[in-house]
């Protein structure tokens, strides 16, 4: 009986972190979760400019609330390319990374209204879009809300991005582009990103 030949250790390490990827897989949502309910994307926003992590902790301002574990929330989703850090070199030290939202306008859907970077409803984005030429609506389903907002502003490009099978079954719309894909992979690229938040 012939001997199975070894693996090749590049596939078997590919296969691994297939494997993990897929027990983790949750982590990412659940950090992204954490930090839009703690508020601080619109603190960063608010503040005009980068934030270290004392300077959230302290506006948080919860007793219960771990820096440290906080901290390493920051980092995850900075490597996923949520937030963007630096860390001066006259200030080393974890307490002294600065973070702040990618450059890119970040649009926070939310039911039953609309806010932009943050804040205001939808009756302040009546001149939202102007100089955004494209928009990308993650986790956009059939393209429905994409579409609206295309409709009401011609010059936007619309991306209705969404997960394969989902897709898969959305209609054609006038100046809307479907594309498939996983947003903690990547996201196409645009001048505004559009997520939305059900709200209790």
């Amino acid at each position: 009986m012939e001997r199975p030949e070894a693996a090749d250790p590049e596939e078997m390490l590919r296969s691994q972190t297939a494997i993990w990827d897929c027990i983790f897989g949750f982590v990412d949502g659940m950090a992204l979760k954490c930090v839009v309910e703690l508020g601080i994307p619109d603190m960063i926003n608010s503040h005009g400019c980068p934030l270290s992590l004392s300077s959230i902790v302290k506006s948080i301002n919860h007793a219960s609330l771990d820096a440290d574990r906080l901290s390493r929330v920051l980092k995850l989703l900075v490597h996923r390319g949520i937030f963007t850090s630096n860390n001066p070199a006259s200030q080393k030290g974890a307490q002294r990374y600065y973070y702040s939202l990618w450059p890119h306008q970040l649009l926070q859907i939310s039911t039953p209204g609309i806010k932009h970077n943050g804040g205001g409803s939808e009756d302040h984005l009546k001149d939202g879009f102007n100089g955004v030429g494209s928009l990308v609506d993650v986790g956009g389903g059939t393209g429905a809300m994409v579409s609206e907002i295309v409709k009401a502003h011609p010059h936007v490009k619309g991306i209705n991005f969404d997960l394969p099978h989902v897709v898969a079954t959305a209609p054609e719309y006038e100046g809307v582009t479907h594309v498939a894909g996983n947003m903690f992979t990547s996201i196409p690229p645009a001048d505004a990103i559009l997520l939305k938040v059900m709200e209790p």
